[in-house]
């Protein structure tokens, strides 16, 4: 059996999210953005970890500060954010909301949407087989 694991965007932000109606998390739409251009410059899972874990202060954290600290190239950065990398996380939204998502996480395995934490006999669905003997 595999298992194919597929990131995608659905920030909790009415700033580029339409089916969020109130302020919720702002910024999200700018995080995710980054992340998905960091990734087209090698570096989704940094950015992803990073944005993480600096997300209490991250309407103070400036682009260029990000970029710096994740070693990105800032110029490309921002011509990403602006172009192909805010059309992929619009992209990501409009499939989520055609998924009925409702917030996050959220996982589909085999079809079926899971929200928040993935259920133990779906998670036990996934473990790696033991070799035979």
């Amino acid at each position: 059996t595999q298992v194919q694991i597929i990131h995608r965007h659905f920030p909790l932000d009415q700033s580029c999210n339409r089916s969020i109606e109130r302020v919720f998390h702002t910024d999200a739409c700018r995080a995710a953005t980054l992340a998905e251009c960091a990734g087209r410059l090698g570096r989704f899972w940094e950015a992803n970890d990073y944005l993480f874990g600096h997300s209490a202060e991250l309407e103070t954290l400036s682009t260029e500060a990000i970029a710096s600290e994740l070693d990105l190239d800032l110029a490309a950065l921002e011509t990403c954010m602006k172009g192909e990398g805010l059309t992929a996380v619009k992209r990501d939204i409009e499939t989520g909301i055609a998924l009925n998502l409702r917030g996050t996480p959220s996982f589909l395995v085999n079809g079926q949407i899971y929200f928040g934490e993935l259920p133990a006999s779906v998670l036990e669905k996934l473990q790696p087989n033991p070799p035979q003997k």
